[in-house]
């Protein structure tokens, strides 16, 4: 894992911290993190003195809690987390796709002394968290960690818990109109640090996905990411590679990295940091009325893709990242067994009568028991899997 060797790494990226610079030991608060470029407005965080880091660095946002013990971690115990905005369309896919897929896994082994815990673990909008499934308990993220027990939970292995999660309406994130950052800023804000560090691996994820029994078992030894689809031509990988020269950073060749990201909790926690601040760069800079934006040679809308994808390239060595895309980020219309396949993921643009697509069974109503008996669905075939659960839990 390296910081990228020249002057222009120094000038611009000292301050963001690697993953084993990572920890809440010190009993201090997190310095802000370092701007990515001279010109950055005063909403980017700068490496002058006081301050705390919070999610955007927003004023107002409340402080991160001040920490003095490195939480212990519960061996091998891994966390899925994901962020639930307000909104019908992500409650429901909270209930039917991801947490749909979580309980239905980890109900046979609730009470197995040898499964390894996976905790689902929800950073929710207030509005959200009590439309959320019945078996999440609230918790302060001030106090729980991995190890905690919780009394109404406190004979299950794997836990579903809600960390009450509400932006700052008028933060960064909001005046630039990508509010969909929020899904990441989150994870490390100091006030989450402790509780997410107490976990040895997280699974960073979105709320339309699946997973699978297999997931639940797997333990890699490298970090792995899902698969994109925002980086196919030429001119935007060429385009990528130069920013990255740009800010001063390394890359890879590694494109078309996915939102999804699986491993150590520290690491994840640092590709989280230096994402968010690459991508302040690119809303600041990279998309002004001069530019061409068009699907897919450049687009706004995917800006926390190529961000996370220079976040990816610069903090990881080759030998420690595994771009996984046939098990992460699986294809949720794929005809090949469940087996071996850890993540599934729904994308867009999926039209009846394939299926499963999200849109189909959100929108149109075609997805029904009547259509699809649960008789008629094969667990071992990813696009029933994802059906099955979907419809019948």
């Amino acid at each position: 894992m390296v910081i990228a060797d020249g002057a222009a790494s120094t000038s611009t990226l000292d301050a963001v911290r690697r993953p084993e610079d990572i920890g809440v030991g010190n009993g201090t608060r997190t310095p802000p993190m370092a701007s990515l470029s001279p010109d950055d407005g005063p909403d980017t965080p700068t490496a002058t003195t006081g301050g705390d880091l919070q999610a955007g660095n927003d004023p107002g946002s409340p402080a991160p809690v001040e920490l003095r013990s490195e939480p212990a971690v519960a061996a091998d115990a891994v966390a899925v987390i994901a962020y639930v905005p307000d909104g019908s369309k992500f409650l429901s896919e909270v209930h039917h796709m991801l947490h749909g897929s979580w309980a239905r896994c980890t109900a046979p082994l609730q009470l197995d002394p040898d499964s390894r815990p996976t905790d689902l673990v929800l950073f929710s909008h207030r509005d959200a968290v009590a439309h959320l499934p019945g078996d999440c308990v609230v918790v302060d993220p001030k106090t729980f960690t991995s190890g905690v027990q919780v009394s109404t939970l406190e004979r299950r292995r794997h836990r579903c818990v809600v960390v009450e999660q509400t932006p700052n309406g008028t933060d960064y994130w909001g005046q630039a109109s990508y509010e969909y950052m929020r899904s990441l800023v989150y994870v490390h804000d100091g006030r989450y640090r402790r509780l997410l560090l107490s976990y040895s691996k997280l699974l960073r994820t979105d709320l339309d996905v699946f997973l699978t029994p297999s997931f639940f078992t797997w333990r890699p030894t490298r970090f792995v990411t899902g698969r994109g689809a925002y980086s196919t031509m030429w001119y935007t990988q060429a385009r990528l590679v130069g920013i990255a020269e740009k800010l001063g950073l390394r890359h890879r060749r590694a494109f078309c990295v996915g939102s999804t990201w699986f491993g150590d909790s520290k690491t994840v926690i640092a590709l989280t940091n230096l994402t968010e601040h690459v991508a302040r760069h690119f809303l600041d800079n990279e998309f002004g009325p001069d530019e061409e934006i068009v699907w897919p040679k450049w687009w706004r809308g995917v800006t926390s893709m190529y961000a996370g994808e220079l976040a990816v390239n610069h903090l990881l060595d080759d030998d420690e990242h595994d771009s996984n895309p046939s098990q992460i980020d699986a294809d949720s219309t794929s005809k090949d067994p469940t087996a071996g396949v850890y993540h599934i993921h729904c994308w867009q643009g999926i039209t009846f009568p394939r299926y499963f697509s999200k849109t189909v069974f959100f929108y149109e109503q075609r997805y029904t028991k009547e259509a699809y008996p649960q008789s008629s669905l094969d667990p071992d075939v990813i696009r029933d899997y994802c059906m099955l659960v979907a419809l019948y839990g």
